[in-house]
């Protein structure tokens, strides 16, 4: 009978101590979400427009993956982060409308009119409403 009972307390502190570290690791890796503008992610986001245009859902995706349909306002905000720097630092253009034109705007007035639609709206009205292009 005492071994059953070492039997059950040891396994019953090894699932315990195993969700601990499960528990942990998932909120680590919430901490250090800002560490988000990797070079993969860049990598995946750049091949992506290469062949289409990269719509704001698709950078979301790049950093969060595929498998969350509601992001909160930090991912949003990670997201916008991560389309910012492409089109700062990687040259990419916004582009608008149904025509998928540049809006002949300057490159902090189209972020700025982004942001805000972003923190103004909900996400179904503009995941697939901000896009990215090439330089042409």
């Amino acid at each position: 009978m005492d071994d059953f009972l070492l039997y059950i307390t040891i396994s019953l502190f090894g699932l315990i101590f195993g969700w601990m570290i499960t528990f942990l690791r998932k909120n680590l890796q919430k901490e250090h979400s800002s560490n988000f503008i990797n070079q993969s992610t860049i990598d995946e986001c750049l091949a992506h427009v290469e062949e289409d245009y990269l719509p704001f859902n698709d950078v979301y995706r790049a950093i969060y993956g595929y498998d969350k349909t509601q992001p909160s306002k930090t991912e949003i905000e990670n997201t916008f982060q991560l389309f910012s720097y492409l089109v700062r630092e990687e040259g990419l253009v916004p582009v608008f409308g149904t025509e998928l034109k540049p809006s002949g705007r300057t490159v902090e007035e189209d972020l700025e009119y982004i942001h805000k639609k972003l923190m103004d709206k909900k996400y179904e009205d503009y995941n697939y409403g901000v896009w990215l292009s090439l330089a042409e």
